[in-house]
């Protein structure tokens, strides 16, 4: 600890008359020192530090002085200092005139630099008027930056207590600062006699003091800072008072409170904040309060996490002497709170009926959930008396009490998901209106309940178990009312599980005691399974009796207005069920649904299926399931409602039509990059002769070109990526006259995957063999003809799924296509910095698919016909040449624009493929597969260079876009010319 002080001694020597100058000191360590420093031409002086001596501030109040704005003490000057006001009269509370309004404390850490404030004379050492005659500061603001201010003496005897306290202050600011108070009865306390704030305002900050407030007091934590209360630090506000928490920031308390009353309905804030709270505090009564709390009044929650640990308490009501009243929490946006054992929410005023106000989620998650193991305390968590849910909440309560104190539930647009076996037994009122409840083992007892087109799902705390729900009237005959459609979520368990010696429960179970329901029509069952990966014929001969009955309704000295409460089966049982009722309330006092099996056929019409492809896929394993095939008889048996519609799109065959597009693409890839090569060999000759060198005879060219493209499902039809790839080399075989005729060869790549629908793979190889010719000039056209042929290599893995049965199927096939294009240019316009060329094009292209068998499973591969697909394409363009770059003369701009109407690739069918089981190659059906659309809109630009007379360069990139997807693609060309 540094040994130099700062003893700041301000005397006042009588009560003068106020006047208006104000002046700041600075002790901070950037300024000059010297010993005495005048601070106005009044002759006032201030004494400043020097290296190695004391200071010794004299303010003089006389004359026309009034008071002094601040005082910075920098913890690099001292470590101790004393303010002494004991003669100055002119503070007292009824005079205007204060010595000192703000005081600033600023270090460089606030973990290394501490400053004491203390009760002493400047010399000799001995402790100022003892705990009779205490130093009350009267300050404005209390400022703390990047230090820790003690207000005790660490030096002095314990027969001697610190004298200090701050007796009025309107303002404290920690900045990553602490501020401890020694704790002694009437003294060390910081009092807020009017309006004042405590703000966080970065850092970590801690308070260790008691604070009181007669007036309101705001605690304000900004972004990103916290706020620690520790070892027994009580802050206390009476009246209109508020904590308010910005985003990103943290408040602690470690065996302290923290109350912040207010009269009025002014919410405290904790917005995108956490809050925690620890310990115990106080010894009073009732001993349940004797633990670390927040109190306030009305408390608004918002994206925030709250952590409440063993027996601590976070409180809400309006504090009123006279008509004090219950509080209210209101939880927005997502939230978790966690509870201790022994921890509480409470809205009460009362503190012997802690169980009061109100509770609302509005909107968002919120999560209630204890954070301790073992057997939970028998009190709740949240006391209050009334949880409203709206505005679409979801909140969970898991692990600890918050139902069984309630007097009103109601649930509106929302979802409360309880997880506890304690009842709810104390309602008056229990309503759901476009609700959903989920709860384990639970009994609600009101003497009202309303049921407005909501659900109600059942569930288990320790997981795969059966669960059941009483419904009780407080009184006998109390009132359940349903309107709208409410659904019952119940599972079922063909074979029981044992709840008692000798006897099994085989579903979930409803009950109704002492209601009397109007409405029942307006209640249905929705029944779910338990356990997965059980057959239709499991629960048709399951249940208590192994008939495929089962008791899901009670009425226990209950009346009803009807006797129909329908029961649909849910996505999770197999779809080759088909539920009934077979018992009555008015005949049985119980509702019993029947599952029975319905034919293979039905699966056709199932509302899974949606699509022709589905259908017809389908279709197939109907067929090979009535005609004997056991393995997909019992893969269709395994079906759930929920996978049918997506297992009917892993059998059919729409990927290899839809794959018939790809090739098409790939096809007019190389058909585009023959095309262009004729601008290329034409402007070869044009550059030689230009150079005095003689027409081309011959010549070489190279073109690689790569394609990303892909297709966007049109209504039942599966989205796709592809990729193309293609290398072609070609060269001029002989010269006709002022045209040319070529040949070409090209490899391609293409690959796509199929991945809305379901999982299949394709890559391929393909080659082309082809012929061009271009023609002489004629009127100033010039045309270009091609004929090719391509033969591609197809390989394909599919996954496919049925039911609980998987296999990948696998398989290689070989295409043919033909195709031919003709394109005529003509340049209409061209100066020194641009040559237009307009186009126009036709193009056709015949592709044929060997017919393949699928190897794998024969009961799920699939065999595929033969089949084929045509494309004919007009196009009409426009191409543009500008002149070379001024800085490159031999290079030149390109860009052409490019419309094309597909004439077949507007209709699906055009793509139509016939396939069949392995199995059972007999039962063909047909599938579609998706094109790419008829209309296309292609952009390019790229650059053109003559390298020199004989060597011409291209490269470019375009965009297509087309009716059902767009493609980017890109591509270099070079020849030569001789």
């Amino acid at each position: 600890m540094k040994q130099r002080k700062i003893y700041l001694i301000l005397v006042a020597l009588f009560v003068i008359p106020l006047l208006s100058s104000a002046a700041e000191f600075d002790l901070s360590p950037n300024q000059p020192v010297h010993p005495f420093v005048p601070l106005s031409n009044r002759g006032h002086t201030l004494a400043d530090i020097t290296s190695s001596g004391e200071l010794l501030v004299q303010i003089i109040l006389s004359g026309d002085i009034n008071h002094y704005d601040s005082l910075r003490i920098h913890a690099d000057y001292a470590d101790h200092f004393a303010i002494s006001q004991e003669q100055v009269v002119a503070n007292l509370p009824t005079s205007n005139l204060h010595a000192l309004d703000t005081l600033i404390i600023q270090g460089n850490d606030r973990l290394t630099d501490t400053l004491y404030l203390i009760s002493e004379a400047p010399s000799p050492r001995v402790p100022l008027p003892g705990p009779a005659s205490p130093y009350e500061l009267f300050l404005t603001s209390l400022q703390i930056s990047n230090a820790q201010l003690i207000i005790d003496d660490p030096l002095v005897s314990d027969d001697y207590v610190n004298g200090v306290s701050i007796r009025s202050i309107e303002s404290i600011v920690l900045d990553d600062a602490t501020l401890k108070v020694s704790h002694i009865p009437t003294r060390g306390i910081i009092k807020f006699p009017r309006a004042a704030t405590i703000t966080a305002s970065s850092g970590q900050n801690t308070i260790n003091a008691e604070l009181k407030s007669s007036n309101s007091l705001t605690v304000r934590i900004l972004q990103g800072a916290s706020l620690t209360l520790d070892n027994a630090t009580s802050i206390f506000s009476s009246s209109s008072s508020q904590l308010l928490m910005d985003p990103g920031s943290r408040l602690d308390l470690a065996n302290s409170e923290l109350e912040l009353f207010s009269y009025v309905s002014q919410p405290s804030q904790i917005t995108g904040a956490t809050l925690s709270l620890k310990g115990s505090y106080g010894s009073g009564s009732p001993v349940d309060l004797n633990h670390s709390h927040l109190s306030t009044g009305p408390l608004q929650v918002t994206n925030s996490t709250i952590h409440l640990n063993n027996n601590t308490y976070l409180r809400s009501y309006i504090h009123s002497g006279v008509s004090p009243a219950n509080g209210s929490f209101t939880f927005q946006g997502n939230n978790t709170v966690h509870f201790g054992d022994g921890a509480f929410l409470s809205a009460s005023y009362d503190d012997t009926d802690l169980v009061n106000g109100t509770l609302i989620v509005d909107g968002g998650t919120t999560v209630f959930q204890r954070s301790f193991t073992g057997v939970p305390a028998t009190h709740p968590a949240l006391k209050v008396s009334r949880l409203n849910l709206i505005n679409q909440a979801d909140v969970t309560i898991d692990g600890v009490h918050g139902l069984d104190t309630l007097d009103s539930l109601d649930i509106r647009d929302s979802t409360l998901s309880y997880y506890n076996s304690i009842e709810a037994d104390q309602l008056t009122s229990f309503a759901m209106h476009d609700g959903r409840l989920v709860t384990s083992p639970m009994r609600f007892t009101s003497q009202q309940f309303t049921l407005s087109n909501s659900d109600v799902v059942l569930r288990h705390q320790q997981g795969d178990a059966l669960s059941s729900l009483d419904f009780a009237g407080a009184a006998a005959g109390a009132p359940f009312q349903a309107t709208g459609k409410n659904e019952f979520h119940l599972r079922v368990l063909p074979g029981g599980q044992p709840i008692a010696p000798g006897f099994n429960q085989y579903n979930d179970s409803v009950a109704f005691t002492d209601v009397n329901i109007t409405g029942t029509l307006a209640l249905s069952l929705t029944l779910e399974a338990l356990q997965a990966g059980l057959g239709a014929d499991a629960y048709a001969s399951g249940g208590a009796a192994a008939d495929g009955r089962y008791d899901m309704v009670f009425f226990v000295t209950s009346t009803t207005d009807g006797d129909a409460i329908g029961a649909t089966l849910g996505g999770s049982m197999p779809a080759l069920l088909t539920a009934r009722q077979t018992a009555t309330p008015s005949a049985d006092g119980k509702v019993t649904v029947k599952l029975e099996t319905q034919p293979y056929t039905t699966l056709l019409s199932h509302p899974g299926v949606t699509t022709p492809n589905q259908k017809n896929g389908m279709q197939l394993m109907v067929n090979s399931a009535t005609t004997g095939n056991a393995q997909n008889q019992a893969a269709l048996n395994m079906l759930t409602n929920d996978q049918v519609g997506g297992h009917a799109d892993f059998i059919h065959a729409e990927p290899y039509s839809s794959y018939m597009t790809v090739s098409l693409e790939q096809i007019d890839m190389i058909i585009g990059t023959v095309m262009r090569h004729g601008f290329l060999e034409r402007s070869a000759g044009e550059t030689m002769g230009r150079d005095g060198l003689p027409q081309p005879e011959k010549g070489i060219w190279f073109d690689a070109g790569h394609v990303d493209g892909n297709v966007d499902g049109d209504e039942h039809l599966g989205n796709f990526d592809y990729t193309l790839t293609g290398f072609t080399v070609g060269g001029t075989l002989a010269r006709i006259g002022d045209g040319f005729l070529g040949g070409y060869f090209s490899y391609g790549l293409q690959e796509m995957d199929e991945h809305d629908s379901l999982t299949e793979s394709f890559d391929s190889s393909v080659y082309h063999l082809g012929a061009y010719l271009l023609l002489p000039e004629q009127n100033g056209w010039l045309f270009d003809v091609l004929l090719g042929y391509s033969y591609g290599d197809h390989d394909s893995k599919r996954y496919v799924m049925v039911g609980h049965t998987e296999t990948v199927p696998e398989a290689s096939y070989s295409s043919h296509s033909v195709y031919t294009s003709i394109s005529a240019k003509k340049q209409v316009f061209a100066n020194e910095v641009l040559a237009l060329f307009p186009e126009l094009g036709l193009s056709y292209i015949y592709y044929d698919q060997e017919s393949f068998t699928e190897s794998g499973d024969s009961n799920l591969s699939l065999a595929v016909d033969d089949a084929d697909a045509q494309a004919i394409v007009a196009s009409v363009g426009l191409n543009m040449q500008f002149a070379g770059l001024p800085f490159a003369p031999r290079v030149f701009p390109l860009s052409f624009i490019r419309y094309e109407h597909d004439v077949y690739a507007n209709s699906n069918e055009a793509h139509d493929i016939d396939a069949s089981l392995v199995s059972h190659p007999e039962f063909t059906q047909a599938f579609e597969g998706q094109n790419r659309g008829s209309d296309i809109m292609t952009v390019g630009i790229g650059l053109g260079s003559s390298l020199s007379s004989r060597v011409q360069a291209r490269g470019g990139v375009l965009y297509s876009l087309n009716a059902h997807g767009d493609e980017w693609g890109a591509g270099v060309n070079l020849s030569y010319a001789w």
